[in-house]
């Protein structure tokens, strides 16, 4: 255990086969949350005089302004707690029932917030996960009432529409839950349940989600017509001839950005030349990003040329749900807490289970702090690990009793020193992974 101390594995051959650069440290406390959205209560409106969960239904039917994570329907206290993904369609929801009835009591909810899950995180990014699932075909004979019973062993379901295929054959059933967590576990469980198998079964974009629907119109249109959605938000830093450490390069965007939210979905090196791609969640920090280190004089960078905004040639909505995962809490830095028993859980084991999912950038583990801390490349192979450890439990059964979340990459407190005798077992433990450029270039274009 005395080996574990203070264990800290630093970049390895990540952009080029260099020592990282050194780069101011971090003092802030380290923010490893369930999730690392602000915990505001004003995304949660409550609406008291809901005479039934179909009024409920028909109410959110009509004020279409945002992704639900989840609803809450008391039908004694005819009451609905609704939580949305964001301020903005909680505010817009609420101004919309003030507007257009008297009946309701409509309001902020100021009790603890319930921030989303990491499971939930991981698999809107993934996925583009929402409450509602598509079960096509529908079951035989299969009415909505009898499919809202089967699938209440998932969790509570807000309602069921069967329709015809474009064929007309065959029917296809579109379920609303109360949660994306409760269609989360019907989409992980239902192809293992015996009257369904065989069925199809994917998300669909939430029906109050009216941003989505946006996005996904403007993915339909020609690039030309498409202006708004088709902001680039991947920059090409050209013509790099000297080595950049991975958190030299990390501090400069953070300076440039000065964004407390993460920022950086990936950065990848060119498979050939001296290119190196930074990918990021919104356009607007690319571009914030782009004129902050032109403008500068010497570049932030020795030996770097210039940075410029890659444009995009079509409209990708995975790329939206990205955004949104990011907004939620999902960074590149997994944080592995509550860790009690080390002789499961070893640097070694954490090194081996997660670099099945990426090129591992850096591992940090305190025994003292029963913390480890695991960075990657590209947000998409956190969510992919997180996502990975939630569904197979019985592969992942050491991490049992953990807490395992996302975490803020710039808010990562130095972890004690690692000693030279420390460090020459890691190396000696976990020889240096090859990094297979052109697997791991992000297509920009």
């Amino acid at each position: 255990m005395a080996s574990l101390r203070g264990l800290h594995v630093p970049a390895r051959q990540f952009l080029f086969p260099s020592t990282s650069s050194r780069f101011p440290t971090l003092s802030a406390r380290l923010f490893a949350t369930e999730s690392t959205i602000s915990a505001s209560p004003s995304r949660t409106v409550i609406l008291h005089g809901i005479s039934s969960s179909d009024a409920l239904s028909e109410l959110i039917d009509q004020h279409p302004v945002g992704s639900i994570d989840h609803i809450k329907y008391d039908p004694e206290k005819k009451r609905a707690f609704i939580n949305y993904f964001g301020k903005a369609p909680a505010l817009s929801f609420l101004g919309r029932i003030k507007s257009s009835t008297t009946e309701l009591d409509a309001k902020l909810f100021h009790g603890e917030p319930i921030p989303p899950s990491t499971e939930v995180i991981a698999a809107v990014g993934l996925r583009g996960a929402s409450r509602c699932i598509i079960i096509n075909p529908a079951p035989r004979d299969a009415t909505k009432e009898s499919l809202a019973k089967v699938l209440t062993r998932y969790g509570q379901v807000e309602k069921v529409e069967i329709q015809p295929n474009s064929g007309g054959e065959k029917s296809f059933a579109r379920v609303h839950f109360y949660s994306i967590h409760s269609a989360l576990k019907a989409v992980r469980n239902i192809r293992k349940d015996e009257d369904m198998h065989g069925l199809g079964i994917h998300f669909t974009p939430d029906r109050s989600d009216a941003f989505l629907q946006e996005r996904l119109h403007d993915a339909r249109r020609p690039a030309a017509e498409n202006v708004s959605g088709n902001l680039p938000n991947a920059v090409r830093l050209s013509d790099v001839k000297t080595a950049i450490g991975w958190k030299r390069l990390e501090w400069v965007v953070k300076n440039a950005t000065s964004s407390d939210r993460p920022v950086l979905s990936s950065l990848k090196k060119a498979p050939q030349g001296s290119d190196i791609y930074l990918n990021f969640f919104y356009p607007r920090d690319a571009a914030l990003f782009v004129q902050a280190f032109n403008s500068q004089v010497p570049r932030p960078l020795r030996g770097c040329g210039t940075a410029t905004l890659v444009p995009r040639k079509h409209v990708e909505v995975s790329n939206y749900y990205l955004s949104r995962a990011a907004s939620l809490g999902a960074s590149r830095t997994i944080a592995i807490s509550k860790i009690k028993d080390w002789t499961q859980i070893t640097h070694a084991r954490i090194f081996r289970d997660f670099a099945k999912f990426g090129h591992i950038i850096e591992i940090r583990v305190n025994e003292y702090g029963s913390l480890s801390l695991s960075e990657l490349p590209h947000v998409m192979d956190a969510m992919t690990a997180l996502d990975r450890i939630q569904a197979n439990p019985d592969e992942f059964s050491r991490y049992v009793g953990t807490h395992i979340a996302f975490t803020s990459q710039k808010r990562l407190v130095p972890i004690i020193p690692k000693s030279p005798t420390d460090n020459a077992k890691a190396e000696d433990a976990h020889p240096p992974l090859p990094v297979d450029a052109a697997s791991n270039l992000e297509a920009v274009a």
